[in-house]
């Protein structure tokens, strides 16, 4: 950070770059323990491309299933994945988030876990849906905008044996995010189709129809 601004000062000089040498400088505050993070939309900061333990965890025990294998200290990973659990019913690190609670209520499933035993976290994952469609990352948000947070709440749902709501509005929020080339965003707003974007899409499509079940 420091030799960027040095930088950014010198070409100051040279050519009044005073506007984004001032620019760098509003950017401090978001570097916290020499890592850069980014707002959302609950003005909260966010990592930038750090996965989490909890996501880390998911793949793990995802990924061990897949080769037939068994979690190895299996108590142990489950008092770490109720590390980040919150006082509201979701899973996060500083605060919860779909995504979050997803990544943990994968691992408790895999755990063999009674999952139907948290209550308040099917609670919280209920809060989440949001009436116009999708699901919002956290229930304090207003709307929903990512399709990858419709994807999460529909899992979490599912390992909670939970059913949504608003099965219309998931459909119609869904298509919002079709790109004319045949794929998907991951916004409902804008950008470009990606693989990742249209497995959230069809995955979610096919929970919301039935036919995965």
């Amino acid at each position: 950070m420091l030799k960027l601004r040095n930088a950014l000062r010198r070409k100051e000089k040279k050519r009044g770059m005073s506007k984004i040498a001032r620019a760098v400088e509003e950017l401090h505050p978001k570097i916290e323990g020499g890592v850069l993070k980014s707002w959302d939309l609950t003005e909260k900061l966010y990592n930038i491309e750090i996965s989490s333990r909890l996501s880390d965890l998911h793949m793990v025990a995802e990924a061990l299933e897949i080769l037939g294998r068994k979690i190895d200290h299996e108590e142990k990973v489950k008092s770490v994945v109720l590390l980040y659990r919150m006082q509201d019913g979701g899973f996060g690190l500083n605060y919860s988030s779909i995504d979050e609670t997803f990544y943990a209520l994968v691992v408790f499933e895999k755990l063999g876990c009674d999952v139907e035993k948290l209550g308040d976290t099917a609670a919280w994952v209920k809060e989440c849906e949001d009436p116009l469609g999708g699901f919002r990352v956290m229930p304090s948000v207003k709307r929903a905008y990512l399709l990858s947070h419709l994807y999460y709440g529909l899992m979490s749902m599912r390992i909670l044996r939970l059913k949504p709501k608003y099965v219309q509005q998931h459909l119609e929020f869904t298509m919002k995010c079709a790109n004319y080339d045949g794929g998907f965003r991951n916004s409902v707003h804008i950008g470009l189709s990606s693989l990742e974007a249209t497995f959230y899409a069809l995955s979610s499509l096919t929970m919301l129809t039935g036919e995965g079940s």
